[in-house]
């Protein structure tokens, strides 16, 4: 072997059987890994992060929700902190994200930040508890008619003057004897998938609360959630040619407590509706009647004495 080959061996078997000093120079290429399979991943970790992320805000306005049924904290501290849980979930992945109504009541007033308009009966705010609805009483000036049918022109009363028009602000004449109807409502437009959130407390043991998106000056078309005392949920379609019934849940459900309840309504851009009593899901049902956003929201009672603590309404960016 030639002195040159010896030399080009030894070279090369030292590098083979050298091993790096600890102050080595940092790698200059990276290990190679799949592109796919790292987007796939990352998709994962994505994913994995929101699910944390709406769990989170979920275990947060839990802890709010108790926070204010113990008084725990001053509220307008705990308003903010809403917002700000708000301002967090809309940066999250959720199908509405842009809040259009929040009032919680605190400041006393509600005809103003937001506005709120009373089509029937009497409101006032209960301090420390939310938007309450009078309790006052009418004469009957009809005679001759069962029990059934003066519910059922008190019931058309409230959605077809209450929320659907017609009625003069602060009437207070019925053609029926009994519980003055009342309603109350914000000309805050609301885009055609929507989640709706009202936490509320019942007082006595009957009476009607119904809430819903309208269309219209009139307020004569949209859908309508009901909470009826021992009857349970139902959702409805309110529009010229009548009222229709497309979900009904009887429960029993047991809200005559006088604590605070939350009733969470969404609807999504396929028209799939969920409504959700304190976490739990009771109806799921999908209807396209209405296309078009709406121009407000409205609030009606029919007897019954219940407490509004909070209502929130968050939209989507387009109609």
């Amino acid at each position: 072997m030639t002195f040159r080959r010896l030399f080009f061996f030894a070279v090369v078997t030292g590098f083979a059987f050298m091993q790096p000093p600890a102050n080595a120079a940092a790698q200059v290429y990276q290990t190679w890994e799949n592109p796919d399979k790292t987007a796939a991943q990352s998709s994962e970790t994505q994913a994995a992060n929101e699910a944390r992320l709406k769990a989170i805000i979920e275990r947060m306005n839990t802890m709010l929700d108790q926070a204010e049924k113990d008084r725990a904290a001053d509220p307008r501290f705990l308003k903010d902190l809403r917002g700000l849980i708000s301002e967090l979930a809309g940066g999250s992945s959720s199908p509405w994200p842009e809040q259009v109504l929040l009032d919680e009541f605190t400041d006393g007033d509600y005809a103003q930040s937001p506005e709120w308009t009373v089509g029937m009966g009497r409101y006032w705010v209960e301090k420390d508890w939310g938007l309450r609805n009078a309790l006052d009483e009418v004469k009957a000036t009809t005679s001759g008619s069962s029990s059934k049918d003066a519910a059922a022109q008190i019931f058309g009363q409230i959605l077809n003057q209450a929320l659907g028009g017609g009625g003069t602000s602060g009437s207070t004449s019925s053609s029926t004897g009994g519980i003055q109807p009342t309603s109350i409502f914000s000309p805050t437009p609301v885009t055609n998938a929507f989640s709706i959130a009202v936490d509320l407390s019942s007082w006595v043991g009957e009476g009607e609360f119904i809430m819903g998106p309208y269309q219209g000056s009139d307020r004569g078309s949209g859908y309508r959630l009901s909470y009826k005392v021992g009857a349970g949920l139902a959702v409805r379609i309110k529009s010229r040619s009548g009222v229709r019934t497309i979900a009904v849940e009887p429960g029993p459900f047991t809200l005559e407590d006088k604590n605070v309840h939350s009733l969470l309504w969404t609807r999504s851009s396929d028209g799939t509706m969920r409504v959700e009593l304190d976490g739990k899901t009771i109806i799921e049902v999908r209807d396209v009647s209405f296309l078009d956003p709406f121009d407000g929201f409205g609030m009606a009672t029919r007897g019954g004495d219940f407490i509004i603590k909070r209502v929130s309404i968050h939209g989507t960016s387009g109609s």
